[in-house]
């Protein structure tokens, strides 16, 4: 019999900042590791799990998400890592480490049949390449193939000289948008909220970089966008920084929707600020796209796989991570993804037992470890 600490759903909230104490609480349980019913699935010891702004979503209650609301009394579920510690799915055996679309924040997960076929195995190399196994749920893991297969199948070829605005730049997905583009030769301008976040993009490549909280953005994206206009928008924020873009789009412009972080925690819907431009989506003739990844990852999985664990790996690709260690932890990581106190992907650690094993016992050696 095992004590398994977990973070649960409390209460739905539907605006507003989330509170750890009462949107989501601590809680334990206790499982027979041996016996307790898998009725075809597996069972994890959970190594990680990735907190990412989306989840804000999932707390509002049944708002048409593309993923179901959490379950009040239930653990909080995140993209994760865990090592299987019994099987009764084909092809997967104890001592596997997965990538799981849905892993409870807790220390041990079951997973039923019919979440095992989208698990995604580890291999020798992965497992071996010196890369924190954090590292898979942030550059080479979901925030990766975001910034990846958003630009391959929403822009598709990233023209040299094209200008590109980056906003959220300093966050998981910003930070390879940024050296993205840079490598292929596009102009980079990028925003983030600290002088020091700002420091952080150019040193990936950014050619210039805009403190949204004390510079006057919409100015230095005109400056920036001189004559031609700005070619493409990888857009994190919404907002504010969607209706300057949009003033200073290229015609035929490109903007990539992958998030509206300004919104999420909005008092009241009407508070949610919305360009007031968006009919120059007209007349310049902008692409405007959002999407899901899930829908592009069939199509470029494997060129991802090939390509950016060797790039992090040899150094090609930087990547800034914000690891907390563990369980407890996730509820107060979580906020900094709204409060812009975090530097870089967030992900908790939950094995702290075996971060050496992981190549993170350097980084959790400077840090609080939590239950």
């Amino acid at each position: 019999m095992v004590t398994n600490h977990q973070v649960l759903f409390n209460k739905v909230q539907p605006t507003g900042m989330p509170k750890p104490g009462e949107t989501t609480t601590r809680g334990t349980s206790e499982l027979d590791l041996s016996s307790v019913p898998l009725n075809g699935g597996v069972i994890t010891r959970n190594i990680a799990v990735s907190l990412d702004p989306t989840m804000r979503n999932r707390m509002k209650g049944d708002i048409g998400y593309f993923t179901p609301p959490y379950v009040v009394g239930k653990p909080v579920t995140a993209i994760g890592i865990g090592e299987i510690v019994r099987s009764e799915a084909e092809g997967f055996a104890a001592g596997d480490i997965v990538y799981a679309w849905s892993t409870g924040i807790e220390e041990y997960t079951i997973h039923p049949a019919a979440a095992v076929p989208t698990f995604r195995k580890f291999d020798s190399e992965q497992l071996s390449n010196g890369l924190s196994i954090t590292t898979y749920l942030g550059a080479a893991g979901m925030a990766g193939m975001t910034a990846y297969m958003s630009l391959k199948e929403i822009v598709g070829d990233l023209k040299p000289g094209n200008k590109m605005f980056v906003s959220g730049a300093a966050g998981a997905v910003g930070q390879l948008v940024v050296q993205l583009c840079h490598q292929a030769g596009v102009k980079v301008i990028a925003s983030a909220g600290t002088d020091e976040k700002c420091d952080f993009v150019r040193s990936l490549g950014a050619d210039e970089s805009i403190n949204y909280k004390t510079e006057d953005l919409p100015a230095k994206l005109k400056a920036f966008a001189g004559e031609t206009g700005i070619h493409y928008y990888f857009d994190n924020v919404g907002g504010d920084q969607l209706e300057a873009y949009i003033s200073v789009a290229a015609r035929y412009g490109i903007i990539v929707a992958c998030g509206y972080i300004s919104g999420y925690n909005a008092d009241k819907p009407e508070d949610v600020v919305y360009p007031k431009n968006l009919f120059n989506i007209v007349t310049k003739e902008i692409k405007y796209q959002g999407f899901i990844v899930s829908s592009f990852i069939p199509k470029w999985i494997g060129q991802f796989m090939q390509e950016v664990p060797k790039m992090l790996a040899e150094g090609k690709i930087k990547n800034r991570e914000d690891v907390t260690f563990g369980v407890y932890g996730a509820e107060d990581a979580f906020l900094r993804l709204f409060t812009g106190e975090n530097n870089g992907k967030v992900a908790v650690l939950i094995d702290t037992e075996r971060a050496e094993k992981w190549n993170l016992k350097d980084q959790m050696v400077k840090s609080k470890v939590w239950k």
